[in-house]
């Protein structure tokens, strides 16, 4: 079982991906950023899985995100993305077990990075 957690994954591509690879995995779960908030959700996520942190700079989240309300992201009164960037990243790399960097990736590189971190972590 793999948790996939950090921002703005496309999971369509993801899956396809996935197909072409043939990769053989029994579930992938690629959460919301806020589920980095429950501590108990994430301890039993990580007794139960592998999360891997896809990080991405801010520069590169920013340029993404060109609706931040429409893509749901809630800040708080006086918060910032890169408040929130700051914020959750610290989170992300408490509970990852892999982390990897994706700015300047596509999804297919992505994907071949993380499961070669992913087979080192099983050799």
């Amino acid at each position: 079982m793999v948790l996939l957690g950090g921002f703005l994954i496309n999971q369509v591509a993801l899956r396809r991906a996935v197909h072409k690879y043939a990769l053989a995995v029994e579930l992938f779960i690629a959460a919301g950023g806020s589920v980095v908030y429950g501590e108990e959700a994430m301890k039993h996520l990580g007794e139960i899985s592998v999360i891997v942190y896809l990080r991405l700079s801010y520069k590169a989240v920013k340029s993404r995100l060109h609706d931040v309300k429409g893509r749901g992201v809630v800040l708080r009164d006086g918060q910032t993305l890169h408040d929130l960037y700051v914020e959750r990243e610290g989170l992300y790399e408490k509970y990852a077990d892999v982390t990897i960097e994706e700015d300047g990736l596509n999804v297919e590189e992505t994907l071949e990075k993380t499961l070669q971190a992913l087979e080192m972590l099983v050799k």
